[in-house]
């Protein structure tokens, strides 16, 4: 990781700690490790939806991330979207609203945490855990 998305990431957990950044609502996501696989999404990943409601394919994510890291967000425009975020360890991920994990902090939220219907639009990548 760069030194700089090591700053952003810190600035994040810091306003995380404050509550200047809201953390996603715990919605029927298990609140302690557990082996469950949540709305398609399997224990360890962070997934994402092109729908609210988790409603895609049978329960199927249509990104799933397992690797910390930064990802852009390509060909992803939907206002009506959902996340489940089941990482283990308290991991925090940040949506942003550059490319590379740059621009405005749009979303950052701990693991175990899901969000029914979330506007990805300006989101154009995500930095995991």
């Amino acid at each position: 990781m760069r030194i700089s998305q090591t700053r952003r990431l810190r600035g994040a957990r810091g306003l995380a700690a404050l509550g200047l950044v809201s953390v996603a609502a715990m919605v029927g996501v298990p609140s302690t490790a557990s082996a469950a696989t949540v709305a398609g999404c399997p224990l360890g990943y962070l997934c994402l939806y092109k729908a609210a409601n988790y409603n895609n394919y049978n329960n199927k994510p249509d990104a799933k991330y397992y690797r910390c890291g930064t990802y852009n967000l390509s060909n992803w425009v939907t206002r009506n979207g959902s996340y489940v975020d089941n990482q283990t360890g308290g991991v925090i991920s940040v949506f942003w609203a550059g490319y590379n994990g740059t621009g405005a902090v749009l979303r950052a939220f701990k693991s175990y945490s899901s969000a029914p219907n979330v506007d990805f639009y300006p989101v154009n990548s995500i930095t995991v855990c």
